[in-house]
């Protein structure tokens, strides 16, 4: 499979059609570390993967970023709240109460539910009917998404804990949320991508939710997530695709909407003085939201490593099996007495 878009940075480009750009990820390079089988499953060379839905807690990640990365005004351009009911306790709902209603009007029972709706607005408006009460409200707020009144109340409730922080709001402000770049690895070959969640001159900000249920000191919760979803390799990825967006704003491989003045700043900032920062927020009651940096260090060293041999692992199968099915091809090995769980037997 081909790549549709050249590399460069492109500001403002949807979710969709970079998810749609076959390259390989961050995401997916989890998969190649288990196995090039697993990769490949999962990947864009499957022409029968099956496409991820977007379940109930996707949609709202994608509504936490949308208000936190872009802020208010554009968050409630695409997004609205659903009617409470308890705002409405006299509205009738269901075909039962509609016909008892026209039933006490002594008007006709036939007809669809929709019919009978309109019938019994058209003599008596007064009525609130539930169902007609939303598809007025839906009507109201074309092409919008809907969430209820809990939901929305948590993501105001995360945004306003980040933007009366007297750093954390800095850190989404003065940029640009989801910018995408399009690289190849000068190294192997291998065509990758990135997207940021908001781009500083001298910052890449990521937004990651977290758990803590068994109630652990949020710094050493925060530490686990890193550890156990392979956070560090992801900045080590993003950090490869920075370098190659700054040699694109360079040569003017710009595409989209960013102003000269950050590009000029782009390019001006010192490299040593730029930032990696996890934006890091509780899914929990108090929604806490805590910022760390992640440095150049031993961590992100092997997140490089990792990086490049997933690079590497990626061109080597590419070059022996293309878009065919890749095949497991590891070696027989022998068991190491010394490498099983210290509970066998038990």
């Amino acid at each position: 499979m081909t790549d549709t878009r050249e590399d460069g940075i492109y500001f403002g480009l949807s979710e969709d059609d970079y998810h749609g750009e076959p390259r390989l990820s961050a995401s997916l390079m989890k998969w190649l570390r288990v196995s090039p089988r697993d990769f490949w499953v999962r990947s864009f060379l499957n022409p029968e993967r099956e496409e991820q839905e977007d379940s109930a807690a996707r949609e709202l990640g994608k509504a936490y970023h949308r208000r936190i990365l872009e802020g208010s005004d554009p968050f409630y351009r695409d997004y609205t709240a659903m009617l409470d009911r308890e705002d409405y306790p006299n509205a009738i709902s269901g075909s039962d109460a509609i016909k008892a209603a026209l039933r006490e009007r002594e008007l006709k029972l036939g007809g669809c539910k929709a019919d009978m709706i309109d019938r019994l607005l058209s003599d008596d408006p007064s009525v609130q009917v539930w169902e007609r009460l939303i598809e007025d409200h839906i009507g109201a707020h074309p092409g919008k998404t809907l969430l209820g009144l809990d939901i929305l109340r948590r993501v105001e409730t995360a945004a306003a804990l980040i933007e009366k922080h007297p750093t954390l709001g800095k850190c989404v402000r003065g940029g640009y949320p989801e910018v995408s770049v399009f690289f190849t690895d000068p190294e192997t070959g291998v065509k990758g991508k990135s997207r940021f969640d908001y781009l500083k001159v001298n910052m890449i900000t990521d937004l990651k939710s977290f758990s803590n249920p068994l109630g652990k000191p949020l710094d050493t919760a925060v530490r686990s997530a890193v550890a156990n979803y392979g956070y560090y390799v992801q900045a080590a990825m993003y950090w490869r695709a920075l370098e190659r967006a700054i040699d694109f704003a360079r040569v003017g491989n710009v595409h989209g909407d960013a102003s000269p003045e950050f590009l000029r700043d782009l390019l001006a900032t010192d490299p040593d003085k730029r930032r990696f920062l996890f934006l890091f927020q509780d899914t929990g009651p108090a929604q806490v939201a805590r910022g760390y940096i992640m440095p150049k260090g031993t961590v992100h060293a092997i997140g490089d490593d990792i990086v490049r041999e997933c690079m590497e692992t990626f061109a080597q199968h590419a070059k022996v099996f293309g878009d065919a099915p890749w095949i497991d091809t590891a070696p027989i090995t022998e068991f190491d007495d010394t490498s099983f769980p210290a509970w066998i037997g038990t």
